[in-house]
Formats: C-alpha cells, sequence, structure tokens
C-alpha cells in the first residue's frame, strides 16, 4: 500500500518490521518523528515473546558481501546449543527486508527453538542489477554458494548444533532446497514447498515469457544448458528426508513439480511425506489450511532436528 496524504500537510504510511506487524503512521511532509495511528496488533503482541532479529554479513559466491537477517528463539542463550533453520525465499528476485510476512512467519519457526537464517543471496533484489541478474541461466550455482557460506558462517557459533541443521523453502526457495538435495547431505531435513524440481518441463506455467533466460535456454535449442542445473538430473546423491508440499491449483509451479519430487525420492528409498492442497494455489491462504501447514512443517522439523 502507497503513501496516502491527509490533505494536511502529512501522508498515511504502513510501519512494520520483521517483529512488528504493519500498523497506520503518520509522517508530516515537514518532518518529525512518525505519529502511530493504528493499534491492531498491539494486545496480541503484548501476549508473544519474540526473539531478537540481527542483521549480518559475510562473504559469499564471487567474493561478494551478501547480507542475512538472522532471528533468535525466545530466550535464546549462547551457552545453549540450538538448531538452524534456514528460510528461503522465492522468486527469484525477491528479498527479505525488514518486514512482517504472515505466510511464512520467521518468528512462528523461532518460537519452535531454531536459529532462522534469512539470506538474501545473489539473485535477490535490492543490491544492485548485476547482482540481481547474474544468476540468469544458472539457479543453483551462486545462491547454493551463498547458503552455505552462510551455513558454515553460522555452524561455526558455539551456540550452532551442526548436527541439527534444515532448509526450508517456496517456490525458487523449493527449487533451492532441492538442488541442495542434490548436491550435499550436510542437512538433516528438507521442506520443499511449490518446489521446481524439471526445468524441462516447466512449460506447463502460467508464466512461460523469461524462462529461457532464467534457466539459460530454452529446451529445444540447448537442452543441456537446461538440464544443467535442474534438480531432476541429479538425483543420485539425494539423500536427505524431504517434507513435499503442494496445491493443486498452483499454475505458477504447477503441481506435478512436486509430484516428481516425491516420486522421486519415494522410488529411492528416502523419507519422504507429501502433503497435497486440492483447494490451494501457489500459496496456502484459507485459514484451517494454514494452520494444518505449519502443524506440517514445524512437525516435520521436529522430527529430524528435536
Amino acid at each position: 500500500t502507497g503513501p496516502v496524504p491527509d490533505g494536511l500537510g502529512g501522508v498515511y504510511l504502513l510501519d512494520q518490521s520483521i517483529s512488528q506487524p504493519p500498523e497506520v503512521v503518520r509522517v508530516s511532509v515537514d518532518g518529525g518523528t512518525p505519529q502511530r495511528v493504528t493499534h491492531v496488533n498491539d494486545d496480541a503482541l503484548a501476549r508473544l515473546e519474540l526473539g531478537k532479529v540481527e542483521e549480518r554479513w559475510f562473504t559469499g559466491a564471487r567474493g561478494d558481501e551478501v547480507q542475512m537477517y538472522v532471528v533468535y528463539p525466545p530466550g535464546f542463550d549462547e551457552a545453549d546449543e540450538w538448531p538452524l533453520v534456514h528460510m528461503i525465499h522465492g522468486g527469484p528476485h525477491n528479498s527479505f527486508g525488514d518486514m512482517w510476512h504472515w505466510r511464512w512467519n520467521y518468528h512462528a519457526f523461532a518460537a519452535a527453538g531454531y536459529v532462522v537464517p534469512l539470506v538474501n543471496f545473489h539473485g535477490s533484489s535490492s543490491f544492485g542489477h548485476e547482482f540481481c541478474r547474474c544468476i540468469q541461466g544458472a539457479w543453483g550455482d551462486h545462491p547454493y554458494t551463498d547458503i552455505m557460506a552462510a551455513t558454515d558462517l553460522l555452524a561455526a557459533e558455539p551456540w550452532v548444533d551442526e548436527d541439527k541443521m534444515a532448509v526450508t523453502g517456496g517456490s525458487y526457495g523449493g527449487y533451492l532446497v532441492g538442488w541442495i538435495g542434490t548436491q550435499t547431505d550436510r542437512f538433516k531435513s528438507i521442506v520443499a514447498h511449490a518446489a521446481v524440481t524439471n526445468q524441462g518441463s516447466m512449460y506447463g506455467t502460467d508464466v512461460t515469457v523469461g524462462l529461457a533466460r532464467a534457466r539459460g535456454a530454452e529446451l529445444w535449442v540447448d537442452r543441456a544448458a537446461v538440464d544443467r542445473w535442474s534438480p531432476s538430473h541429479h538425483y543420485d546423491d539425494y539423500v536427505t528426508p524431504t517434507l513435499v508440499i503442494h496445491g493443486e491449483r498452483d499454475y505458477r509451479v504447477p503441481v506435478g513439480q512436486g509430484l516428481e519430487l516425491y516420486g522421486v525420492l519415494k522410488a529411492k528409498g528416502v523419507d519422504a511425506r507429501l502433503v497435497y492442497y486440492p483447494d490451494e494455489n501457489h500459496w496456502i491462504l484459507t485459514p484451517q489450511n494454514s494452520i494444518h501447514w505449519y502443524d506440517e512443517v514445524l512437525g516435520w522439523l521436529d522430527r529430524y532436528l528435536g
């Protein structure tokens, strides 16, 4: 929602952060401290204990500096060891900002006892055109390097239990966690929501414009370039237990993508679970399904990290 002039020399804006749901504030065009107008979430927040949020930078792919937020569990104590759960954003050209997320709520994961890194890997927006476009044609390259570098940095902390780490993501984030599963057994668990798993069959998506640029080529022009970064062509070493989630009405990443990942893992004898929503699309939006989604995801993580 954009700024709304009040006709009296001020504008109304939405103010939010990772730890604060959106509230309306009024800002004078002459400057000064924003004045809070609404208090919709105050009572609910007063009943919650949220962990601290920290911004960190590290050296990632190409020697570039990469930003991440780290959301800590409530009651975090450096004297203890904590499991780590990456949340990986979609797009891939989205980014993690200091803003509230209703669906993939970082504090909901942290409240379950996890240290939660939010990495703005190469391909994320807000860090310049070159940083954003450099993953075109190589979706699994620099972002994978960045996630591994962030993992190395945090795993070196005495308060991270390196034997209890997981990766979660949806859409492109689902792609990247699937790619991670083909490249390493470092993580004990994966959650792949609406995951792109077979680049060659993504012509069933509702957005075909730009596919060649994202994948490196059209399928009929250079099949090898498409397959190079497609998880479906690298399943040999995939051994990580995986929760696969998909909505039947997902036209952005057709449901067959998730069903393929689940089917391959079951055929390989890898522990896998399929959660299938016949009435949902790319997002899980209805209240009852959203509650069920969190139960499934957090239950799966607890099964392997608890």
